[in-house]
């Protein structure tokens, strides 16, 4: 893979894409939630909610819920395995209140149609060290303009579709997902900031996806097919984005993994990993995948950081590879830098100020 600068052709293909980047639209509240409030209460601005359990089983479809500031927490997350709190009706939506910000510290599950969340802080604090916080079992379920923490304990923080769910239309966007797995040195390798469990058609675009060095940004495993990801600030995380498969013949097939930056991974530890690779456990490999106009880093000779060469079940065509020369590991990838040619336009990326 040739090693190149970002040229003027790039950074303008970069600028038109950003442009073409949706509009965010806030919806309305139907029903509330507040820190004093009771869920013997009727559920309303002046009369809310205490608990994010009562909020959602509120809903009725369509209808969005409010939190307004503070934390909340299920009702067992000291148990070994808390309950889930579903989110089940078609088309809901669990948000914080427009202007405030609600964290919720619980273990969430996106069952209904449609149903979404936006605009929270989803921090697993005090939930066991193996729960994710939050699945996307829904068709056409989605996250936006949140900020998802494992607060670096091990642990998976987003998960799409389950063993017994295969959701299609699944949408991750505009998000910080963050400190998902532990640093145990870089033993572990199970524990991703986005796992693709089982899917169709999922969407991952404009989120930072970071600071993991317990997996990988994006983990398409086992039975992740047709998954779009594309415009995402991948960096320091074990890996970056691996197609992979089971060995037995479940594998994940046409993904497109394009326009991304994937830099500065974590390269410590016994098992180093690339930031685009593919691994299918002995098995069979993955058709139709492809990676291409990303920006890839790659610390040079020694331990696996950029490309897999060759490619294993996939390919990889026009993805500019740069290697970091002396100094550039104290460049902040964030920012755009002359040293830095994976810069992204990172007003676009991630939850809004």
């Amino acid at each position: 893979m040739p090693v190149r600068a970002l040229g003027a052709a790039a950074i303008a293909m970069i600028a038109m894409l950003a442009a073409a980047a949706p509009a965010h639209a806030i919806p309305g509240c139907d029903k509330y939630a507040g820190p004093s409030g009771s869920d013997a209460s009727q559920g309303t601005e002046l009369q809310p909610y205490k608990t994010v359990k009562k909020l959602v089983e509120s809903l009725a479809p369509g209808q969005a819920g409010c939190l307004r500031a503070g934390t909340y927490t299920g009702p067992d997350n000291g148990a070994a395995v808390p309950s889930p709190i579903y989110l089940s009706a078609a088309s809901s939506t669990l948000r914080s209140y427009p202007g405030e910000q609600a964290t919720v510290d619980a273990r969430l599950e996106l069952t209904g149609a449609g149903a979404k969340v936006t605009e929270l802080t989803l921090d697993s604090a005090t939930l066991n060290s193996t729960v994710t916080p939050l699945k996307l079992v829904g068709n056409g379920s989605a996250i936006s303009y949140s900020n998802v923490t494992g607060d670096g304990r091990m642990g998976t923080c987003v998960q799409i579709g389950s063993g017994s769910t295969k959701p299609t239309g699944v949408v991750v966007e505009h998000n910080k997902i963050y400190a998902c797995g532990s640093d145990d040195g870089g033993a572990n390798k199970f524990d991703h900031n986005i796992y693709v469990l089982e899917s169709q058609g999922a969407i991952i675009r404009w989120n930072m996806l970071r600071d993991n060095p317990g997996g990988w940004g994006v983990h398409l495993y086992p039975d992740a097919d047709g998954t779009l990801v594309e415009h995402n600030d991948i960096v320091s995380d074990h890996g970056g984005v691996v197609f992979a498969g089971d060995g037995s013949g479940t594998k994940s097939d046409n993904n497109e993994v394009r326009y991304n930056s994937l830099t500065y991974p974590d390269t410590g530890g016994a098992t180093p990993r690339y930031n685009l690779e593919g691994s299918w456990s002995g098995g069979p490999v993955g058709s139709g995948n492809t990676a291409h106009e990303n920006c890839v880093h790659s610390a040079g000779a020694g331990a696996p950081s950029g490309i897999q060469n060759p490619p294993s079940g996939f390919t990889s065509t026009n993805n500019i590879v740069f290697t970091a020369g002396p100094g550039d590991s104290a460049v902040d990838p964030y920012r755009i830098w002359a040293l830095n040619p994976c810069a992204v336009p990172v007003a676009l990326v991630g939850p809004r100020p």
